[in-house]
């Protein structure tokens, strides 16, 4: 056993044990009873990345299909409009004619009576 205590002591394994020791109470530990990983920012926010990178998709997709539907919507009330504005012009072509023929009967009346009188 002194021979063991020596050779620990020469290679420093207590002081690696100790580091490890260290370490392992620093990651802190998740209600599965697994310890929290250390890492570095960088890999850190690879790993955030990753892990957000299928909620990110969904979401984009969800965007798509919801920009989709606006699109054809849009489509849908521009065909609708243009329908409008063609029966507007019949309409107001028709008025148009109408009010010419009222100017007409008008100016008859007028006439009528100014011979009547």
């Amino acid at each position: 056993m002194a021979e063991l205590d020596v050779i620990m002591c020469e290679v420093n394994v207590n002081h690696s044990l100790e580091q490890l020791d260290l370490l392992l109470k620093q990651q802190p530990q998740l209600p599965d009873g697994s310890r929290c990983v250390l890492t570095r920012p960088k890999e850190a926010a690879s790993m955030v990345a990753e892990a957000s990178e299928p909620v990110k998709k969904q979401h984009k997709q969800a965007l798509r299909a919801a920009l989709q539907q606006v699109a054809d919507k849009n489509t849908a009330m521009q065909q609708q409009y243009l329908e409008q504005v063609s029966e507007l012009q019949v309409a107001s072509a028709q008025i148009k004619t109408w009010t010419a023929q009222i100017q007409q009967i008008s100016a008859s009346c007028d006439e009528f009576r100014q011979a009547c009188t």
